[in-house]
């Protein structure tokens, strides 16, 4: 793993077809808070989910999040 970052969701827009997930880094010196916020102080995420998908339903606004960060392959 590279990085652990912690977003928070802020928005959900439901479209005809899908969803779009609107995330904002921590940005606060409340417990764990203040150590993710040290070093990643801003940040955005945004992604669409597929009613198909098994995180459709998963995401709620208001709701903090982890995201770990590896490395992948190219291909």
């Amino acid at each position: 793993m590279i990085a652990k970052a912690k977003f928070k969701c802020k928005e959900i827009v439901q479209g005809e077809y899908q969803k779009q997930i609107k995330m904002e880094a921590i940005n606060s010196s409340k417990g764990e808070n203040e150590s993710f916020t040290k070093y990643t102080p801003f940040g955005k995420f945004e992604m669409s989910l597929l009613p198909e998908g098994t995180a459709y339903d998963k995401f709620k606004v208001g709701q903090c999040y982890y995201f770990d960060i590896s490395e992948a392959p190219n291909e």
